[in-house]
């Protein structure tokens, strides 16, 4: 073989160990999205919503749900979970609220793809 010959070879190998792969993370690919778009979709239809009250009561429902888990990867994330008060109640706005959902979204999504690849 040539040096030209074995290199090509050893590329198309290479991408055939690739595809590989790819084909043989497939399937848990398509369970994680199935499992992540389920389990976000109720996130996503109460971000839709304008009523502080129901709003807090989900986020108060969400991290109790999820409260050991965020705070086990907090040395990573920098986030932790803390009790508030009513004063703290008072003072957040709707759209805090749903900017405190947004990050718990990515929460469940991160819990769901450690959950299924590790």
């Amino acid at each position: 073989m040539t040096g030209e010959y074995q290199d090509s070879h050893i590329e198309e190998t290479e991408k055939l160990v690739t595809i590989a792969k790819a084909i043989e993370t497939s399937p848990q690919l398509i369970h994680c999205h199935t499992i992540i778009s389920s389990k976000t979709r109720e996130i996503d239809e109460v971000l839709n919503l304008d009523n502080k009250q129901t709003l807090w009561e989900y986020l108060q429902e969400f991290i109790q749900e999820h409260l050991q888990f965020i705070n086990n990867i907090s040395v990573i994330t920098g986030i932790t979970v803390q009790n508030v008060g009513q004063d703290y109640y008072n003072k957040i706005t709707v759209d805090e609220i749903k900017n405190q959902l947004r990050i718990l979204k990515g929460f469940v999504i991160l819990k769901i793809i450690l959950k299924i690849f590790i």
